[in-house]
């Protein structure tokens, strides 16, 4: 996948925000592309974006995280 390659190759950069920003993506994406085919895919990739979400948050909390930028 991309965000596969993307963490292989280190093309995140350390940068949480790109890894929010692809989460949200496949999210919108599956919202989108799943609505008639999938249905039931749709409130798991939301269940999967808001853990993803939290567990980020609370490794900033947890071990002052910050975002950083190429």
């Amino acid at each position: 996948s991309t965000m596969s390659a993307r963490v292989e190759n280190g093309t995140y950069d350390y940068s949480v925000s790109k890894f929010r920003n692809d989460v949200t993506l496949i999210r919108e994406n599956c919202e989108v592309f799943c609505k008639d085919t999938y249905p039931a895919l749709i409130p798991m990739a939301q269940d999967l974006e808001r853990e993803i979400q939290n567990r980020l948050s609370l490794a900033k909390r947890e071990e002052n995280l910050e975002d950083v930028e190429a």
